[in-house]
């Protein structure tokens, strides 16, 4: 995942209402016709579209909490796919850093008879 894929959702998250959400299955009308409620947020500010106040642009209008639900289908993945090749190089690293503990005298001593085996080619040319 790129920095500006990772920006990109970052942005949206942060610009959401804060939490908390909560699973919603009722509908309401509003003046341009019938809605489908998929969350609620306890937030009075975004709540106030039901006293008729502007919110984001006009009633019941949330447009960052409407980028945040709208791009989660593919955030989510994304960011589990990033998590989970994350685990695998975590994993990888540390094999090799068992690797690397359990043979440090062998690669200590093999790393110094290079030094020395590079230090009397320098002396002998």
């Amino acid at each position: 995942m790129s920095d500006e894929e990772l920006a990109a959702i970052r942005a949206r998250a942060e610009a959401a209402t804060p939490g908390p959400w909560s699973v919603s299955d009722g509908e309401f009308v509003e003046q341009s016709g019938t809605y489908m409620a998929i969350c609620r947020v306890n937030n009075p500010v975004v709540n106030d579209w039901r006293r008729g106040k502007t919110v984001d642009g006009g009633p019941g209008s949330n447009k960052p909490n409407k980028e945040f639900i709208a791009h989660a289908r593919e955030d989510v993945p994304a960011l589990l796919a990033e998590n989970a090749a994350l685990r695998v190089t975590a994993q990888q690293l540390n094999d090799l850093l068992v690797v690397v503990k359990d043979n440090f005298p062998e690669v200590f001593a093999t790393i110094n008879q290079a030094i020395d085996e590079l230090a009397s080619e320098e002396e002998t040319s």
